[in-house]
Parts: structure tokens; sequence; C-alpha cells
């Protein structure tokens, strides 16, 4: 039986939509941690970006308490601080509040 091609293209995308559903019930748990951990790393590396190009090298303790984070929220609140501060010091001391509050 042959359908017409508006129904083919149809059944096409639903097909690739069902394999797709499918494929992603098989994402192990180590993926997804993976994935996140790859996501952290990125906004961390974001943030370090940002205060290297706004105020030269952040400095061993900024880094190190910026890679202790883990938290999706807090690194997105860093980096809208690492943005709008007006020097390292502000932003080293509002990092100082979240990792107390970790």
């Amino acid at each position: 039986m042959e359908l017409p091609e508006e129904l083919e293209d149809k059944l096409y995308l639903e097909i690739l939509e069902m394999k797709g559903e499918k494929d992603m019930s098989f994402m192990t748990i180590v993926e997804k941690k993976g994935i996140e951990k790859g996501i952290i790393q990125g906004r961390q590396d974001a943030i370090l970006i940002l205060l290297n190009a706004k105020f030269q090298k952040p400095g061993k303790n900024v880094t190190e308490m910026i890679r202790k984070i883990q938290s999706f929220e807090v690194l997105d609140r860093l980096l809208e601080q690492a943005n709008f501060s007006a020097s390292l010091q502000e932003f080293t001391e509002l990092l100082k509040k979240e990792v107390k509050n970790l």
C-alpha cells in the first residue's frame, strides 16, 4: 500500500518522534550525571572567563570557591553578579556569602 506524500511525511515524523522518545529512555543515570557535571563546569568556566575579562585574573581563592559550587541556581546568580559587579572585591564578597550559604 502506498500512502500519499503528505501522509507518508506525517508517518515518518511520528516514527522519528517515537524513536527519539524510546532512545531517551535508555539514557543512564551515569550519562545524566555526566551531562549535569558538564553543564555545571560550563557555568563555572563562564563566570571565570567573565571575571578574567573584566578584572584580570580572579585569583586562586576565587577560582576554588567557584569550582566548589555545584548548584545551577547559585552559579546562575553568580554569573549575573559577575556581570554587574563594579569590582572583583565586590564580586568576591558576594561569592563568599553564596559559598557560606551552601
